[in-house]
Order: structure tokens, then C-alpha cells, then sequence
């Protein structure tokens, strides 16, 4: 009885009354001015994206505000794990190996504010702090670790993928409350769905790749490209309205996302 009661106490905190998303056509963002558009990250806001300016190399960012492109890093390094905090900051490390040995430099553009809920992932746990206490999570069994972890923008769930078993969603416990497939990238689109990327591959070239909408409770799916458009890297701003991801030929696509109840 007691585990049935945790459940719906659990459910309830995903539940939200019918709703109706409607989807613009895509808009492509940059054309003719940045040929080499990959891993792009929108801000919470929705005002700004930065992107790498080549798979792993090179970081930029654009201004919707007045359509500038500015250079953060060149290319000279690696550049690994970028990711906006809520007050726009961008927050990501410069890589580059010494002999065998990767190092990592820890950097940021703007200054990233403390957040009263943050995740970071360690091999197989989550680090999941709030208010300044840290307490660690293991809420999947998965030797390969965990990736994308990211707090919802109302920083009550945890959204993560277990590498090779899927993406999940668990509170601020370690408790999963939806299992939602085994998708790739996972990121928040709003309180109540989240953007994926589902891919198909034989280990050395992708066969197909889409970018997915799923209710955070796992009950409504949403295509948002096909899986022929090999579209990859997804990213939502805070309240869900926009959507961005890039082709696999270099290009950056926006999606207008309106959710009505």
C-alpha cells in the first residue's frame, strides 16, 4: 500500500490537463552566413543559441535580439559539455590532449549564477543539489553512466539518459517517475515534455535520425522531424516555445512550439 500511495503521489507531480501542441514549419537559422552549425543550445530566454562551429570545435553564439554572430572560442581547441544556466550564462570546457592524457579546462561566458537545484553526473550517480546540499542517486542500474542530466526550469524533476537503456525522469529523490524510451540527448521543453533524439545507426554511420517531443510522463510522443531528415542535437528554451537542432550536413534549424490546454 505504501509504495502504491508513493507512486501516485509521484505521477501526480507530472499530471497536467489535455493539451494541444501545435508546430511551425522549420525555419533555418544562418543561411549563407555559418555553413558548419552543430550541438546548438538555446538559452533559457529563448533570446540567444550557442553552438559549436564544428562537431567538437569552436563555440558562437547568436543574438535573435539583433541577429549578431559572436565568437566565444575558435577552434584551436576541443570544446566539450556547453550548457546555459537559467540566468543565460554559458558554462562549458576547452579540451585538448597532452600526450595520451585529455586535458579539461573548466570555462564560462557571462557569470553563471548559484542555482538552488543543480545535477551533475558522476559515472553512474546523480549529484543532485538543493540549496546548497548535495546528496548522491543511482535510480538506474547502467555500468556505461548516465549523460544530459538537467534540472526542469521549475526545478522540481530531473530529466537524464542511462547510456544504452534510455531516458528517464526522476524527482529530486531518485525516484523515477517515467521511463521514456531508449532516446538519446534528452532536454527540457517546458515543465511538462521534453526533446529527444531518436537515431538509428550500425555503429559507424547513422541511418536515420529525428528530433522527438514527449509529454514528461511518457503519454503523448510527438514527431517533430522524420526520421529521414537526420536532425540531431535538440534544444528547448524554458517555457517550451522554441526548439532548435542542427542537420547532419552543418545546418540550424528553429521550430516555433505553441502548447495549449
Amino acid at each position: 500500500m505504501r509504495n502504491k500511495i508513493l507512486f501516485a503521489c509521484l505521477a501526480s507531480m507530472l499530471t497536467v490537463s489535455a493539451q494541444t501542441v501545435t508546430v511551425s514549419a522549420p525555419q533555418q537559422l544562418l543561411r549563407g552566413v555559418e555553413t558548419s552549425v552543430y550541438n546548438p543550445k538555446i538559452s533559457p530566454d529563448g533570446t540567444q543559441i550557442v553552438f559549436n562551429t564544428d562537431v567538437n570545435h569552436g563555440l558562437k553564439v547568436y543574438s535573435f535580439t539583433d541577429g549578431v554572430t559572436s565568437t566565444i572560442e575558435k577552434g584551436d581547441e576541443m570544446v566539450l559539455g556547453v550548457n546555459y544556466a537559467p540566468n543565460g550564462a554559458v558554462a562549458y570546457q576547452t579540451a585538448r590532449y597532452t600526450g595520451a592524457k585529455l586535458m579539461r579546462t573548466d570555462k564560462t561566458y557571462g557569470n553563471v549564477a548559484s542555482q538552488r537545484v543543480a545535477v551533475a553526473v558522476s559515472g553512474s550517480t546523480l549529484q543532485v543539489t538543493v540549496d546548497g546540499k548535495v546528496s548522491t542517486y543511482s535510480p538506474v542500474d547502467c555500468y556505461a553512466g548516465y549523460l544530459s542530466a538537467s534540472v526542469s526550469p521549475n526545478g522540481k524533476l530531473i530529466l537524464f539518459q542511462a547510456a544504452g537503456k534510455g531516458v528517464f525522469v526522476c524527482d529530486l529523490k531518485g525516484n523515477i517517475v517515467a521511463s521514456l524510451g531508449k532516446y538519446e540527448l534528452p532536454a527540457w521543453c517546458g515543465n511538462d515534455y521534453v526533446v529527444v533524439q531518436n537515431a538509428t545507426d550500425d555503429g559507424h554511420q547513422y541511418h536515420s535520425s529525428q528530433v522527438l517531443m514527449i509529454k514528461a510522463d511518457g503519454s503523448q510522443t510527438i514527431e517533430l522531424t522524420k526520421p529521414i531528415s537526420m536532425t540531431f542535437n535538440p534544444s528547448a528554451s524554458a517555457d517550451g516555445s522554441k526548439v532548435v537542432y542542427n542537420t547532419i550536413d552543418g545546418r540550424l534549424f528553429l521550430l516555433n512550439i505553441t502548447i495549449e490546454k
